[in-house]
């Protein structure tokens, strides 16, 4: 019963391994990554301008 209880809660595969080196070290995706990451209209990796103004203010 431990056993599976133990394998019930384990980290599936795809999350198991780290591939942020991976990613970055393509020069594609790099580009394409860092370019969503930057980009203010988008609220993806980073925060929008007006995420940001927003809570700055109430600072």
């Amino acid at each position: 019963m431990f056993k599976q209880l133990n394998n019930a809660t384990a980290q599936p595969v795809v999350w198991s391994s780290y591939t942020a080196e991976v990613l970055w070290a393509d020069p594609h995706i790099a580009r394409q990554m860092m370019a969503y990451h930057l980009n203010p209209d988008i609220n993806a990796a980073s925060r929008s301008f007006d995420f940001i103004f927003d809570h700055i203010s109430d600072a």
